[in-house]
């Protein structure tokens, strides 16, 4: 099963939707299995978004995993998905 988390389009000089998007949100769906989902990457380019999520899970069956997707923004439609990897912490 999975659950949807919102990516709100909006403008940046008064935080109302954007009037060039044709869909006020974009959908990212989380499976449930994942317990956390940390604050997302983004990068904004003219109509394209690409967004790094960093996923994960507290059972033993479930690593962090990193997902990228690219949106255009303006018509809301889905242009990349990455296959998972997983998450690799920096060393210290």
């Amino acid at each position: 099963m999975c659950r949807s988390v919102p990516i709100h389009i909006l403008r940046m000089d008064n935080g109302q939707p954007h009037p060039l998007a044709s869909i006020p949100a974009l959908q990212h769906d989380v499976r449930d299995n994942f317990t956390e989902i940390y604050p997302p990457y983004m990068s904004v380019s003219q109509s394209i978004v690409a967004v790094l999520f960093r996923e994960s899970g507290q059972a033993e069956q479930v690593i962090d995993e990193d997902w990228l997707f690219v949106w255009n923004w303006r018509t809301g439609s889905k242009i990349l998905v990455s296959f998972p990897f997983p998450y690799t912490p920096p060393p210290l």
